[in-house]
């Protein structure tokens, strides 16, 4: 799947819809328009309000659009903003540069959604492994402090 064409978008856009149970979501770019999406154009989303919220968001951009997109906040806004989940869907130029495009989307704390297939995703709820000390055994436990010395 090297190069994904409308009909791949179309087929990626349900499986994301139907895994995640999204009722709604926003498709920015060339070629996701759908019916389950809002569709906006990359350029149009410094208008969404703050309070515009979306399950899913998924965004198609060759680097040069993803790399203007980092540069002004469009992608952070989209990521921590207006969705739970971000797709970004890498075409033309940063599926040629594939390099230059994985450390872009990195860096914004995204990751592939399956190898191999240069689609990359961000969840807002499973982004961060939790650490092996963040749990209850390495935390002061009242009942214990007549018994060890800490």
């Amino acid at each position: 799947m090297n190069a994904m064409d409308n009909s791949a978008h179309q087929a990626l856009i349900e499986r994301l819809l139907s895994e995640t149970g999204a009722d709604r979501a926003l498709c920015a770019g060339p070629g996701l328009a759908h019916p389950g999406c809002d569709a906006c154009d990359l350029e149009a989303l410094h208008a969404l309000s703050a309070d515009t919220r979306y399950p899913l968001a998924i965004v198609a951009a060759d680097l040069e659009q993803l790399q203007a997109m980092s540069r002004d906040g469009r992608l952070a806004a989209l990521r921590d903003l207006h969705a739970r989940r971000l797709v970004i869907i890498p075409t033309g130029s940063a599926r040629d540069r594939r390099d230059e495009s994985e450390s872009l989307l990195r860096a914004l704390g995204l990751r592939p959604l399956r190898e191999g297939h240069g689609v990359w995703y961000h969840d807002l709820y499973d982004y961060k492994e939790t650490p092996d000390w963040l749990n209850p055994r390495f935390w002061a436990n009242p009942e214990l402090w007549d018994r060890y010395r800490w």
